[in-house]
């Protein structure tokens, strides 16, 4: 199986009814200027802009066929820890690694982007202070689960 790295720049989607029915194909922009799509919802609607991702496929005639799609963090080159939910998770003294701290910074941004959605802001220092102010919410619950994810 082939894989490609890449960042998701744009997402879009078109449908149309063919023999089968209808469909709808999923299309990603990459930063490198190329482009991917897939026909399967799970991956088209998995994914947005900003997303760093690993796509497995194979060529398929002219078309490379993608068969999976997964975000992972750029530079370490690794799939994306997923967060236990908070309920489960207990404090530990256990101090971060580098690594473990990277991603923190990393999820707490995207928290912090994702919580802002939907404000109407006046500006964009008034957006900056709401997603400062998100983001120690977001940051003891990420400490506590990594720590849990290194045990």
């Amino acid at each position: 199986m082939d894989k490609k790295y890449g960042l998701i720049e744009k997402v879009s989607t078109s449908t149309g009814t063919g023999r089968n029915g209808v469909w709808t194909r999923y299309e990603f922009l990459m930063a490198d200027g190329k482009k991917y799509s897939t026909f399967d919802e799970a991956i088209g609607k998995g994914f947005v802009i900003g997303n760093y991702v690993e796509m497995s496929g194979k060529q398929d005639g002219q078309y490379w066929k993608m068969l999976t799609m997964m975000e992972i963090d750029e530079k370490v080159g690794t799939q994306v820890p997923t967060i236990p939910d908070a309920k489960e998770l207990k404090p530990t003294n256990k101090l971060m690694s580098s690594r473990d701290e990277l991603i923190v910074a990393q999820v707490l941004m995207k928290g912090a982007i994702e919580m802002s959605k939907g404000h109407n802001f006046e500006n964009s220092q008034d957006e900056a202070k709401y997603m400062c102010e998100c983001i120690p919410e977001l940051h003891g619950v990420l400490k506590v689960a990594l720590n849990q994810l290194n045990e």
